[in-house]
C-alpha cells in the first residue's frame, strides 16, 4: 500500500514538473502543449535545459518583418493588416528586429 503511494506521489511530482516546462516554454513564446509532451515522455529536467538554450519566440522573428500584436502572426513590416487576421497594423510603430 505505501509503494502505491510513493508512485502516486511520484507520478504526480512528475506531472507538475512538466506542466513548469510547458510555462516556461509558453513565456519564452513557445508551444507548451509540445513541451509539456516532450517532458512527459522523456524528462521534465531535459525539458528545462532543451527550452532553457532555445531563443526565445521574438528572436526568431526575421528582418523586415514584425509580429501581430492580435495574433501573434509574422507579418511584413509594410503590411497594412495582418494576412492572418485583418487587424490594422498601420498605427503601430516599425519595430525591426535583425535576423542573426
Amino acid at each position: 500500500m505505501t509503494s502505491l503511494l510513493i508512485a502516486l506521489g511520484l507520478a504526480a511530482v512528475w506531472l507538475l514538473l512538466c506542466g513548469l516546462v510547458a510555462e516556461f516554454a509558453a513565456k519564452r513564446g513557445h508551444s507548451a502543449n509540445l513541451w509539456y509532451l516532450f517532458s512527459l515522455f522523456l524528462t521534465p529536467l531535459l525539458g528545462f535545459f532543451t527550452v532553457g538554450m532555445l531563443p526565445s519566440a521574438a528572436d526568431l522573428v526575421p528582418a523586415g518583418h514584425l509580429r501581430c500584436p492580435t495574433c501573434d502572426g509574422v507579418v511584413q513590416a509594410e503590411a497594412q493588416r495582418c494576412p492572418y487576421c485583418h487587424a490594422q497594423l498601420s498605427g503601430m510603430p516599425k519595430r525591426e528586429k535583425l535576423a542573426a
